[in-house]
């Protein structure tokens, strides 16, 4: 419901999610946003499990300037092995994916329902950048 809310009144070119529980570094957009300049449709990055002290849960992923492009095919691939993971935060999409493609109402795992459906809509590719600046808290 959230989610819906804040594309409703969202008016930039561009979308990305940051769960409430979770943090960022203050390069998040401006790296996501590099993948977008490479010319992607979509942006990934990297994120790092950490305790709600930020504190890294398990193996520290190594965090580098690379870029990789993706098809539609490798990006379905990555992350259907949750590498990056099936939710939205983490990415940058175009606004207007979100014309079309809706989250559902009263579901849980929402972003999986239409995770699948806004890669379909990339046009050219999908960047995955090798930051950690993303701290998913467990």
């Amino acid at each position: 419901m959230y989610k819906r809310q804040g594309l409703e009144n969202a008016n930039g070119e561009y979308i990305t999610f940051v769960d409430g529980d979770d943090y960022v570094t203050n390069t998040y957009i401006y790296d996501l946003y590099q993948g977008i300049q490479v010319g992607s449709d979509i942006s990934m990055i990297k994120r790092q499990l950490v305790d709600e002290d930020g504190i890294i849960i398990g193996k520290k992923i190594p965090s580098s300037l690379k870029i990789d492009i993706l098809t539609e095919k490798e990006t379905m691939e990555t992350i259907l092995y949750q590498n990056p993971d099936t939710e939205v935060w983490g990415k940058m999409f175009p606004k207007e994916y979100f014309a079309e493609v809706k989250f559902p109402i009263g579901k849980y795992y929402e972003d999986m329902a239409i995770m699948y459906r806004l890669i379909e809509k990339s046009k050219r590719s999908v960047s995955y950048t090798h930051l950690d600046v993303y701290k998913r808290q467990q």
